[in-house]
């Protein structure tokens, strides 16, 4: 079970068979799916997607995506996932993702553990994070917020998905920018630890 960050109250690791249970609380809930490329998952998908990811690449292999099962400490359960995107290896832009079940949201969890994956991106050598969601998922913008990062750029009909058009808003931080709390030297820390409110 190779972890990958660690806070108080979360386990960044590798996704093991087993999880699927778990994570089929998010994988197969309608809001969950709504801004996302993918419809809800049956229990069968739910399993054969986590199978998938207990074989996920090593961290930082540029073009790849790996996501990470977030296992909350108190109750012994994976609550949800946070991913990252290394684009390539000589801009170091790194892409970051998420998703929580929907009685895990509004805790702070979110925010923790993408801090904390933010905070190992630092030790891979990102240079930058970024993340793009619809604008109309107020959770995600405002967990992006949070994160300290800021509204870069705003495309309007970039993507046709579920039967409409819809708009990118992109959010993104430079890894210098983060200061103590991923890493960084000189700058002031801006990664919370926790909070409450939207995605959590």
């Amino acid at each position: 079970m190779p972890v990958v960050a660690e806070t108080d109250r979360v386990v960044v690791r590798t996704f093991r068979s087993e999880d699927a249970a778990d994570a089929h609380a998010w994988y197969a809930d309608p809001e969950v799916a709504r801004y996302t490329l993918w419809e809800p998952h049956t229990r069968e998908e739910t399993e054969a997607r986590v199978r998938r990811l207990a074989a996920i690449v090593p961290p930082g292999v540029v073009g790849e995506w790996a996501e990470y099962a977030v296992e909350l400490t108190e109750e012994g359960r994976v609550v949800g996932s946070v991913s990252l995107k290394i684009d390539d290896d000589v801009s170091r832009q790194a892409e970051l993702g998420w998703f929580f079940a929907p009685r895990y949201q509004g805790r702070g969890l979110a925010t923790e553990a993408t801090a904390a994956l933010m905070r190992y991106g630092v030790g891979l050598g990102v240079h930058r994070f970024y993340a793009v969601a619809d604008p109309r998922n107020i959770a995600s913008t405002r967990l992006m917020e949070r994160l300290g990062m800021r509204r870069e750029g705003y495309f309007r009909e970039r993507m046709f998905y579920k039967g409409e058009w819809s708009d990118d808003v992109v959010y993104g931080v430079l890894a210098r920018e983060l200061g103590g709390a991923a890493g960084g030297e000189g700058a002031p820390a801006v990664l919370p630890v926790a909070d409450a409110g939207g995605d959590g």
